[in-house]
C-alpha cells in the first residue's frame, strides 16, 4: 500500500470514529476497562504469591527457631557435653527448608533489602548448625545471643516483606527494624568472620 493510499485509509477511519462518538466512548471504555483489570489481576496475583511466601518464611523460620531453643534447654540442663545428634540433625533440616524458599522468595519480592534479610538469615542458620554440631562443646553464652540474633533477623525480612507488600505503615516498620537491629549488632563479628573462614575453605 503506498502512503497516500494508507493516508486516505485512515483518515476515512478517523472520520469514520469522529462521526460516531458514542462508538468511541464504548470502544475506549472498554479498552480501559480490560488493561485496569489485566494490572489489577497481575497485583493481586502478585500479592498472593508475596503472602504464600511470607507465611512459609514465618512458620519454617519460627520453627528452626523454637529447635534452637530446646537444644539450648537441653545442653544447659542434660547435655553438658554438646548436642544430641537428634537435636542437631533437626537444625540440619530446619535449615535445608529455609533454604529452599530462596527462588520463591526472589521471584515474588523484587526489593534487595528482603533478598539481603534473607541472605543474614540463612548464613545464621548455618552458623547455629555448625556450632551445635553433636557432641561438641556448645558456647552457652554465644549461643543464647546468636538465638536472638536469628529471631531478630526473622522479625526484620518480615517488617521488609511488608513493606513491600504495603500492608503497613512504612515509618512503623522502619521503627521495628531499628528496635530489632540491637540483637544482630552484637553477633556481627563472630558470624563474619565464620563466614569469611568457611568460604575461604570452600575456595569461593
Amino acid at each position: 500500500m503506498s502512503p497516500s493510499s494508507l493516508f486516505h485509509t485512515v483518515s476515512n477511519v478517523l472520520h469514520w470514529l469522529l462521526a460516531r462518538p458514542v462508538v468511541v466512548q464504548v470502544v475506549g471504555g472498554s479498552l480501559t476497562a480490560y488493561f485496569l483489570t489485566e494490572r489489577w489481576q497481575r497485583r493481586r496475583q502478585r500479592r498472593e504469591f508475596q503472602q504464600r511466601a511470607l507465611t512459609k518464611l514465618s512458620e519454617i523460620a519460627g520453627d528452626f527457631h523454637f529447635r534452637v531453643t530446646e537444644l539450648i534447654e537441653d545442653v544447659d540442663t542434660k547435655r553438658p557435653n554438646g548436642a544430641s545428634k537428634d537435636s542437631s540433625r533437626e537444625l540440619l533440616r530446619g535449615e535445608d527448608a529455609l533454604s529452599t524458599l530462596e527462588t520463591e522468595l526472589i521471584s515474588a519480592f523484587r526489593r534487595q533489602d528482603v533478598r539481603k534479610a534473607y541472605a543474614d538469615l540463612s548464613v545464621t542458620a548455618s552458623f547455629i548448625c555448625e556450632m551445635s554440631r553433636p557432641n561438641r562443646p556448645l558456647d552457652m553464652s554465644l549461643a543464647a545471643r546468636v538465638q536472638r540474633r536469628f529471631l531478630a533477623q526473622m522479625r526484620v525480612i518480615q517488617s521488609r516483606m511488608l513493606r513491600e507488600m504495603r500492608v503497613a505503615s512504612r515509618r512503623q516498620l522502619q521503627r521495628q527494624e531499628r528496635k530489632f537491629r540491637q540483637y544482630i549488632q552484637p553477633t556481627d563479628s563472630c558470624v563474619q568472620e565464620w563466614k569469611t573462614e568457611r568460604t575461604r575453605k570452600l575456595g569461593l
